[in-house]
């Protein structure tokens, strides 16, 4: 019940900024609630990393598409470009990271299963004054009881505002039967990493650029 509480509270504080079918997505949430009530603990990694090779990465793809107003950024400024290449190299040098996470935190060595992830999605997202994410998750709702906790989001921060407000990330983190908000001011280099299941969104930002660079890595037991 309580998540249950924190999501719809949540949803009407960000749907208040910008006119939206409220109704629509308050039976999505509601929907989502019962299809999760005996889902496993979610978890979240925060870390800080260097930037640059992955910046280099991307740079030499070519092949993107512009996925602009079709996702849950929202602001006139905001702007999502989706890359089409270059999933192995990114991966590459995404899984060397979470490879020496896994050494230093041992404990998420059964969560994050590097032998079994690929990379499904992989797009940057730039956000300038009054820009947000609705809440959302990288997951579809009709997928929810499929092996979903094995597959895990990404989010590497590359640029931010150099004043607050600068697009506070926040989450819901489900613990022990409950939900806890739970929120992050980002920094340069913050790499936060978390299942795709979990439901996240932006606050608004002040002036400035905020990008990042945004994966998705499918569990396949197969590999």
């Amino acid at each position: 019940m309580c998540r249950l509480l924190v999501e719809l509270f949540i949803c009407l504080i960000v749907d208040s900024m910008v006119p939206c079918d409220r109704s629509t997505r308050l039976c999505i949430i509601l929907r989502n609630s019962i299809n999760t009530i005996m889902k496993k603990e979610n978890w979240y990694i925060h870390t800080r990393v260097n930037t640059q090779p992955f910046i280099d990465i991307l740079n030499q793809c070519k092949d993107t598409i512009d996925v602009t107003g079709n996702t849950s950024a929202i602001g006139s400024n905001s702007k999502q470009i989706r890359y089409n290449t270059h999933f192995q190299s990114y991966e590459n040098e995404l899984k060397k990271t979470l490879n020496l996470i896994i050494q230093e935190r041992p404990e998420y060595k059964e969560k994050i299963q590097l032998n079994h992830l690929s990379i499904s999605s992989l797009w940057s997202v730039e956000g300038h004054e009054n820009s947000y994410h609705r809440l959302h998750k990288h997951s579809d709702s009709i997928d929810e009881q499929i092996q979903f906790d094995n597959c895990i989001s990404t989010i590497l921060y590359v640029n931010i505002p150099k004043k607050d407000p600068k697009g506070e990330f926040y989450f819901l983190l489900e613990k022990d039967n409950d939900t806890i908000l739970k929120c992050i001011n980002p920094e340069v280099g913050d790499l936060l990493i978390f299942p795709w299941t979990t439901y996240h969104g932006v606050y608004p930002q002040g002036p400035g650029l905020r990008k990042t660079i945004n994966c998705d890595l499918i569990y396949n037991p197969s590999l």
